[in-house]
Protein backbone atom coordinates (compact mmCIF):
# COMPACT_ATOMS: atom_id res chain seq x y z
CA UNK A 1 0.00 0.00 0.00
CA UNK A 2 1.21 3.51 -0.77
CA UNK A 3 0.16 6.76 0.86
CA UNK A 4 1.27 10.15 -0.40
CA UNK A 5 2.35 11.76 2.87
CA UNK A 6 2.78 15.28 1.51
CA UNK A 7 -0.06 16.90 -0.42
CA UNK A 8 -0.34 20.68 -0.05
CA UNK A 9 -3.33 22.14 1.79
CA UNK A 10 -4.47 23.90 -1.40
CA UNK A 11 -4.87 20.56 -3.22
CA UNK A 12 -8.44 19.67 -4.22
CA UNK A 13 -8.35 16.77 -6.70
CA UNK A 14 -8.59 13.80 -4.33
CA UNK A 15 -10.32 11.64 -6.92
CA UNK A 16 -7.15 11.92 -9.01
CA UNK A 17 -5.12 10.49 -6.12
CA UNK A 18 -7.31 7.39 -6.10
CA UNK A 19 -7.09 7.09 -9.90
CA UNK A 20 -3.30 6.96 -9.64
CA UNK A 21 -3.39 3.90 -7.39
CA UNK A 22 -2.66 5.77 -4.15
CA UNK A 23 -4.48 4.56 -1.04
CA UNK A 24 -4.57 7.88 0.81
CA UNK A 25 -2.74 11.12 1.54
CA UNK A 26 -1.71 13.57 4.24
CA UNK A 27 -2.72 17.19 3.82
CA UNK A 28 0.28 19.32 4.81
CA UNK A 29 -0.13 22.52 6.81
CA UNK A 30 2.95 24.67 7.37
CA UNK A 31 3.10 26.70 10.59
CA UNK A 32 5.98 28.07 12.63
CA UNK A 33 4.29 30.42 15.10
CA UNK A 34 1.80 29.65 17.83
CA UNK A 35 2.71 25.97 17.75
CA UNK A 36 1.30 25.25 21.20
CA UNK A 37 -2.11 26.50 20.14
CA UNK A 38 -2.09 24.90 16.69
CA UNK A 39 -5.06 22.66 15.95
CA UNK A 40 -5.63 20.39 12.96
CA UNK A 41 -7.99 21.97 10.43
CA UNK A 42 -11.19 20.28 9.34
CA UNK A 43 -10.11 17.85 6.63
CA UNK A 44 -11.96 17.66 3.31
CA UNK A 45 -14.30 14.71 2.86
CA UNK A 46 -13.58 12.15 0.17
CA UNK A 47 -15.29 8.86 -0.63
CA UNK A 48 -12.39 7.65 -2.78
CA UNK A 49 -9.31 8.60 -0.75
CA UNK A 50 -8.24 8.33 2.90
CA UNK A 51 -7.12 11.77 4.17
CA UNK A 52 -4.98 12.49 7.23
CA UNK A 53 -3.59 15.70 8.74
CA UNK A 54 0.05 16.73 8.78
CA UNK A 55 1.90 19.72 10.18
CA UNK A 56 5.25 20.95 8.84
CA UNK A 57 7.47 23.07 11.07
CA UNK A 58 10.96 24.42 10.57
CA UNK A 59 13.38 23.41 13.27
CA UNK A 60 14.54 25.98 15.78
CA UNK A 61 16.10 25.63 19.21
CA UNK A 62 12.90 26.68 21.02
CA UNK A 63 11.07 23.54 19.89
CA UNK A 64 10.98 20.99 22.69
CA UNK A 65 9.18 17.80 23.65
CA UNK A 66 6.25 19.75 25.10
CA UNK A 67 5.69 21.36 21.69
CA UNK A 68 5.89 18.03 19.89
CA UNK A 69 3.50 16.45 22.38
CA UNK A 70 0.88 19.11 21.65
CA UNK A 71 1.34 18.70 17.89
CA UNK A 72 0.40 15.03 18.12
CA UNK A 73 -3.13 16.28 17.61
CA UNK A 74 -2.01 16.20 13.96
CA UNK A 75 -1.71 12.73 12.44
CA UNK A 76 1.84 13.38 11.19
CA UNK A 77 4.48 15.84 12.44
CA UNK A 78 7.33 16.68 10.07
CA UNK A 79 10.35 18.81 11.01
CA UNK A 80 11.92 20.66 8.08
CA UNK A 81 15.08 22.69 7.63
CA UNK A 82 17.29 19.95 9.08
CA UNK A 83 21.02 19.72 8.36
CA UNK A 84 24.20 18.34 9.93
CA UNK A 85 24.27 21.09 12.53
CA UNK A 86 20.89 20.29 14.08
CA UNK A 87 20.01 16.72 13.13
CA UNK A 88 21.11 15.36 16.53
CA UNK A 89 18.67 17.69 18.30
CA UNK A 90 15.87 16.81 15.87
CA UNK A 91 16.37 13.07 16.36
CA UNK A 92 15.90 13.53 20.13
CA UNK A 93 12.50 15.12 19.48
CA UNK A 94 11.31 11.93 17.75
CA UNK A 95 9.09 13.45 15.04
CA UNK A 96 7.26 11.25 12.55
CA UNK A 97 9.17 12.63 9.57
CA UNK A 98 12.35 14.60 8.92
CA UNK A 99 13.09 16.67 5.84
CA UNK A 100 16.77 17.40 5.31
CA UNK A 101 17.99 20.29 3.23
CA UNK A 102 18.83 18.61 -0.08
CA UNK A 103 21.90 20.76 -0.66
CA UNK A 104 23.43 19.49 2.60
CA UNK A 105 22.80 15.78 2.06
CA UNK A 106 26.19 15.25 0.44
CA UNK A 107 27.67 15.87 3.88
CA UNK A 108 25.29 13.64 5.85
CA UNK A 109 27.10 11.11 8.02
CA UNK A 110 26.46 7.39 8.01
CA UNK A 111 26.26 7.50 11.80
CA UNK A 112 23.15 9.71 11.56
CA UNK A 113 21.53 7.26 9.14
CA UNK A 114 22.31 4.39 11.51
CA UNK A 115 20.74 6.32 14.40
CA UNK A 116 17.61 6.95 12.33
CA UNK A 117 17.38 3.22 11.65
CA UNK A 118 17.73 2.40 15.34
CA UNK A 119 14.99 4.85 16.29
CA UNK A 120 12.82 3.99 13.27
CA UNK A 121 12.70 7.60 12.11
CA UNK A 122 12.05 8.44 8.48
CA UNK A 123 13.51 10.92 5.98
CA UNK A 124 11.36 12.45 3.25
CA UNK A 125 12.20 13.53 -0.27
CA UNK A 126 9.51 15.43 -2.20
CA UNK A 127 9.10 14.87 -5.93
CA UNK A 128 7.82 18.39 -6.56
CA UNK A 129 11.38 19.59 -5.90
CA UNK A 130 12.42 17.93 -9.18
CA UNK A 131 9.78 19.48 -11.44
CA UNK A 132 10.58 23.15 -11.91
CA UNK A 133 14.32 23.64 -12.26
CA UNK A 134 17.25 21.68 -13.67
CA UNK A 135 19.58 22.64 -10.81
CA UNK A 136 17.01 21.59 -8.22
CA UNK A 137 16.50 18.32 -10.08
CA UNK A 138 20.24 17.57 -10.06
CA UNK A 139 20.54 18.32 -6.35
CA UNK A 140 17.50 16.13 -5.62
CA UNK A 141 18.83 13.20 -7.64
CA UNK A 142 22.24 13.47 -5.98
CA UNK A 143 20.50 13.53 -2.59
CA UNK A 144 18.59 10.36 -3.40
CA UNK A 145 21.76 8.69 -4.66
CA UNK A 146 23.57 9.62 -1.45
CA UNK A 147 20.80 8.25 0.79
CA UNK A 148 20.65 4.98 -1.12
CA UNK A 149 24.44 4.66 -0.94
CA UNK A 150 24.23 5.08 2.85
CA UNK A 151 21.65 2.27 3.07
CA UNK A 152 18.71 4.53 3.90
CA UNK A 153 16.06 2.56 1.99
CA UNK A 154 14.39 1.34 5.19
CA UNK A 155 13.98 4.93 6.38
CA UNK A 156 13.19 6.75 3.14
CA UNK A 157 9.81 7.98 1.99
CA UNK A 158 9.06 9.58 -1.37
CA UNK A 159 6.14 12.04 -1.36
CA UNK A 160 4.75 14.28 -4.07
CA UNK A 161 4.40 17.67 -2.37
CA UNK A 162 1.63 18.17 -4.93
CA UNK A 163 -0.37 21.37 -5.19
CA UNK A 164 -2.12 20.26 -8.39
CA UNK A 165 -3.20 16.87 -9.73
CA UNK A 166 -0.56 16.99 -12.51
CA UNK A 167 2.12 16.75 -9.79
CA UNK A 168 0.77 13.46 -8.42
CA UNK A 169 2.95 10.46 -9.32
CA UNK A 170 1.82 6.85 -9.49
CA UNK A 171 3.60 4.27 -7.33
CA UNK A 172 4.73 2.63 -10.58
CA UNK A 173 6.41 5.87 -11.69
CA UNK A 174 8.22 6.20 -8.36
CA UNK A 175 9.48 2.63 -8.69
CA UNK A 176 10.80 3.36 -12.18
CA UNK A 177 12.68 6.37 -10.80
CA UNK A 178 14.20 4.29 -8.01
CA UNK A 179 15.17 1.58 -10.53
CA UNK A 180 17.53 4.12 -12.11
CA UNK A 181 19.64 3.94 -8.95
CA UNK A 182 20.02 0.18 -9.10
CA UNK A 183 17.23 -0.74 -6.70
CA UNK A 184 15.30 -3.92 -7.43
CA UNK A 185 11.52 -3.89 -7.73
CA UNK A 186 11.28 -5.54 -4.30
CA UNK A 187 13.39 -2.79 -2.71
CA UNK A 188 11.32 -0.14 -4.48
CA UNK A 189 8.13 -1.63 -3.07
CA UNK A 190 9.67 -1.65 0.41
CA UNK A 191 10.34 2.08 0.09
CA UNK A 192 6.74 2.66 -1.01
CA UNK A 193 5.56 0.61 1.99
CA UNK A 194 7.43 2.99 4.31
CA UNK A 195 4.52 5.43 3.99
CA UNK A 196 2.22 2.85 5.58
CA UNK A 197 4.77 2.10 8.30
CA UNK A 198 5.02 5.82 9.18
CA UNK A 199 1.26 6.11 9.61
CA UNK A 200 1.15 2.92 11.68
CA UNK A 201 3.99 4.11 13.93
CA UNK A 202 2.33 7.52 14.31
CA UNK A 203 -0.96 5.89 15.32
CA UNK A 204 0.71 3.70 17.92
CA UNK A 205 2.62 6.69 19.29
CA UNK A 206 -0.57 8.69 19.72
CA UNK A 207 -3.14 6.13 20.74
CA UNK A 208 -1.40 3.30 22.61
CA UNK A 209 0.81 2.79 25.63
CA UNK A 210 2.24 -0.40 27.13
CA UNK A 211 0.48 -2.48 24.46
CA UNK A 212 -2.91 -1.03 25.41
CA UNK A 213 -5.03 1.21 23.20
CA UNK A 214 -5.71 4.54 24.83
CA UNK A 215 -9.35 5.41 25.40
CA UNK A 216 -8.94 9.00 26.57
CA UNK A 217 -7.86 10.46 23.22
CA UNK A 218 -10.47 11.40 20.67
CA UNK A 219 -10.72 8.73 18.03
CA UNK A 220 -10.06 9.56 14.43
CA UNK A 221 -9.34 7.92 11.10
CA UNK A 222 -5.67 7.38 11.93
CA UNK A 223 -6.57 5.31 15.00
CA UNK A 224 -9.36 3.45 13.22
CA UNK A 225 -7.30 2.68 10.12
CA UNK A 226 -3.91 1.89 11.64
CA UNK A 227 -4.76 0.35 15.01
CA UNK A 228 -8.34 -0.89 15.22
CA UNK A 229 -8.72 -1.98 11.60
CA UNK A 230 -5.04 -2.37 10.74
CA UNK A 231 -4.75 -6.17 10.54
CA UNK A 232 -7.93 -6.33 8.48
CA UNK A 233 -6.69 -3.71 6.00
CA UNK A 234 -2.96 -4.56 5.92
Amino acid sequence: MFYDLNVHESFLDFEEISKQGIDGCCISHAINEGLKSAKPPILPKSEVCKIYSRIDINYNTSIGQDTLSHLKAFDIVCINNVDNSNISSVIKLNPDLIRLKCDTLKHIKRSFINTLKEKQLFLELTLRDTLYGSNERIVWMNSLRRLIKLGCSRNLVISSGARHFTEIKRPHDICKLLNLFGLSDDNCRRILDNSKHILRKAALKRYSSNNAISSNIQEGDLKNDFIIGYNKNA
